[in-house]
């Protein structure tokens, strides 16, 4: 995943969603091998979520939405099986923030800011769950201000 990122933040976009997609498949194999592992599905979340950004990044706004689309449902379902995990709380944070920025990218501005607003109803959740949290603080005013 850190390849993706690195790659994008050199200039090399169509590389970096390569190494993203790469995630993902890597993902989905930890997933089909451990189904159970909440951990294995939140780290699908987080590949699609950045595979997503890549795909924004190097302006295919309709794959990234697509990216997006798949990995907001999972990090629902892995919230609603254990609504106290923090780690899938965040990565769906993620998942709805790209989503927004995604579908403001598409021209759909009045989706765009729903999705956003349902991230930062996520971050304010995540907030009061743990208040003292100040590294859960800043991470999620990165996806705010992001």
């Amino acid at each position: 995943r850190a390849l993706g990122r690195d790659l994008g933040s050199a200039g090399r976009a169509a590389d970096a969603v390569e190494a993203q997609r790469r995630s993902v498949a890597l993902t989905d194999s930890l997933v089909a091998t451990d189904p159970a592992s909440g951990g294995h599905r939140a780290d699908r979340v987080f590949a699609l979520t950045l595979l997503g950004d890549a795909e924004l990044a190097a302006g295919d706004a309709r794959a990234a939405l697509a990216s997006y689309r798949r990995a907001a449902p999972l990090g629902e379902a892995i919230l609603r099986a254990d609504p106290d995990s923090g780690s899938p709380l965040d990565r769906l944070v993620l998942a709805r923030a790209g989503l927004g920025n995604a579908l403001a990218a598409a021209g759909d501005g009045d989706a765009g800011v729903e999705a956003l607003r349902s991230a930062l109803a996520l971050v304010e959740r995540g907030i009061a769950r743990s208040p003292d949290d100040v590294g859960r603080r800043a991470r999620m005013a990165r996806v705010l201000v992001d």
